[in-house]
């Protein structure tokens, strides 16, 4: 079955009510909106450009104040993005509450169990860094059970017994390039939406190089890799009864894929993917778990032809303040048709030093063009930063 075949001609019906939750969802209420759905917002920043796209409710006290958000909000179905699925005794409740268009609670436990994922991915012939046994003489990363964003990796070297905390697994260290694929599935089958180059703090001079700092895409590959790329979708798809738009991160080393972990729900990456392909990933998401689609008014973030897009998030480094000075910049830079600048703070927000300020886009001709436009774009927010007195 053609996973993609069912959303290529959306029906003109109005409106939808569809609720987003996750700890940031700004991307997915704006591609929602376009879309053609009515998106109601519930993550932890109600940024200005989230509040445009519809309602927005943000929740402080993260994760136990999304279940009174919830229930609070417009009876809809919901859908979930970055955050929820290290929470499945959270997505179950949610999902007694208002319909899911999503993974289960019993699929994220399944998906994002290492040593699950580790045997289904090598029985069928994928690489997958061993989290197993011994690994003190090898360079091994210690990772959160309840991971996001590649917060809080910790590099063992090799030699070191040390072993491994409460509340964390390991993974032998694999060199290589950070890239993402993010996917369309059925239950049964998947379909590759699209690839990208994932950037990490240790492209951007943060203090943690694990850290996800965005994203460029496409990808620039082989036939082979994403041949790969597709298979392990289907895979994934068929085992895990996958259902929606999911991402797989990976370590592309020469040719070869190493699976790091699935993430079943609209990834960021996804918003970089939209502007590449043209695909809203929210339109695909939905249709596919069995919702009829509106009318969309227009499916892509792309307005000018380039070849490759990114993003980049600002991470302040410094305390400081959005004021007059940032408001300025949103409004020269957002002035046009093309959006530059997103996830924009409300007036007075103070961010400490290592928080994420905004984000920023840029398209270009190639990859390098794209993150260097990416960099001077980050250095030129940080100086419309006030200092804070």
């Amino acid at each position: 079955m053609d996973v993609l075949k069912s959303i290529s001609k959306p029906a003109r019906i109005m409106s939808v009510l569809l609720t987003i939750v996750g700890v940031s969802v700004r991307a997915a209420a704006q591609a929602a909106r376009r879309a053609g759905f009515a998106p109601h917002s519930i993550d932890l920043f109600a940024d200005l450009d989230t509040q445009s796209a519809g309602p927005t409710c943000k929740v402080s006290d993260y994760p136990h104040g999304i279940l009174p958000a919830l229930q609070n909000s417009p009876n809809s179905p919901w859908i979930y993005t970055g955050g929820l699925e290290n929470y499945p005794r959270l997505v179950e409740r949610l999902a007694y509450e208002r319909p899911l268009f999503g993974n289960s609670a019993e699929t994220l436990r399944e998906v994002r169990d290492p040593e699950n994922l580790s045997r289904v991915l090598s029985e069928a012939g994928y690489r997958y860094p061993t989290v197993d046994g011994n690994l003190s003489q090898q360079p091994r990363i210690f990772k959160p059970l309840r991971s996001g964003g590649g917060r809080g990796l910790q590099i063992v070297p090799a030699g070191d017994p040390q072993p491994v905390p409460s509340g964390y697994y390991q993974q032998r260290f694999v060199e290589g390039r950070p890239v993402s694929a993010l996917f369309v599935a059925d239950g049964a089958a998947a379909r590759l939406i699209g690839s990208s180059r994932q950037l990490t703090g240790e492209d951007v001079g943060l203090s943690d190089p694990y850290h996800y700092a965005g994203s460029i895409a496409p990808l620039r590959c082989d036939d082979a890799v994403n041949r790969q790329f597709a298979e392990l979708g289907s895979l994934l798809a068929g085992t895990f009864k996958l259902r929606g738009v999911f991402g797989v991160d990976c370590i592309l080393q020469d040719s070869t894929l190493w699976v790091l972990e699935v993430n079943p729900r609209l990834t960021a990456s996804a918003e970089v993917v939209e502007r590449a392909t043209g695909s809203n990933p929210v339109a695909m998401h939905v249709a596919v778990c069995g919702m009829q689609l509106p009318v969309a008014d227009s499916t892509s973030t792309t307005s000018e032809p380039c070849s490759i897009h990114g993003k980049l998030i600002v991470y302040a480094k410094s305390a400081g303040v959005a004021g007059d000075r940032f408001a300025h910049l949103i409004n020269e830079w957002n002035g046009g048709q093309e959006i530059r600048i997103a996830d924009l703070p409300p007036p007075g927000t103070r961010f400490a030093s290592g928080e994420p300020v905004a984000t920023v886009f840029a398209g270009g001709s190639t990859e390098t063009d794209v993150f260097q436009t990416l960099k001077e774009q980050s250095a030129q927010v940080l100086t419309k930063l006030d200092n804070v007195l």
